[in-house]
């Protein structure tokens, strides 16, 4: 009688306990071993099962844009004494139950991880995310005004590009840097 309505019979037997609470379970196991002439004794003995981190979180939202690089975090683990560690995929980590959110510096993909742990168990989750990159901003300095031969040095004030092509409008060769 494994003391959680299962029950058994045989030399060896093996039985799968759980735990879904926040607390240890105290399961009292009975072994009654007959003999062949129907003598029979009764031996008793605890097991104990912690309880089990079901670890679970959202994250929102799952992809955005750039600047846009906030994502908000809800904590789902199920009610314990358990210590956390959040990993966000760029280097940075936050040992709270509930963080609030996260922003990431550039864009990218990352795994955010979440771990739940005891002295005795531990769960882990993860959730994807993207930063997409940004739709690149053109800019540049004013327009100069002179005598000719006039030169310009033109300075590039773009955001997010990664490329830049300048065409100066007077059928000189279209520059790419």
């Amino acid at each position: 009688d494994f003391d959680d309505g299962a029950m058994g019979t045989g030399q060896v037997i093996a039985h799968r306990f759980t735990n879904i609470g926040a607390v240890d379970s105290i399961y009292r196991v009975r072994l009654i071993a007959k003999s062949a002439f129907n003598c029979n004794d009764t031996a008793y003995e605890d097991v104990t099962v912690h309880p089990t981190p079901i670890v679970d979180f959202s994250a929102t939202p799952l992809v955005q844009e750039y600047p846009d690089a906030t994502v908000d975090l809800i904590n789902n683990t199920n009610k314990g004494n358990w210590t956390y560690l959040w990993e966000y995929g760029d280097q940075n980590t936050a040992t709270v139950r509930n963080p609030g959110s996260h922003t990431y510096a550039t864009w990218g993909m990352y795994n955010i991880e979440l771990t739940a742990s005891s002295l005795f168990c531990e769960s882990t989750t993860n959730q994807m995310i993207e930063i997409e990159s940004p739709t690149p901003i053109a800019d540049f300095g004013d327009s100069a005004v002179g005598c000719e031969p006039l030169e310009v040095s033109f300075i590039n004030k773009s955001l997010y590009g990664a490329s830049y092509e300048w065409d100066f409008g007077d059928s000189t060769p279209v520059v790419t840097a």
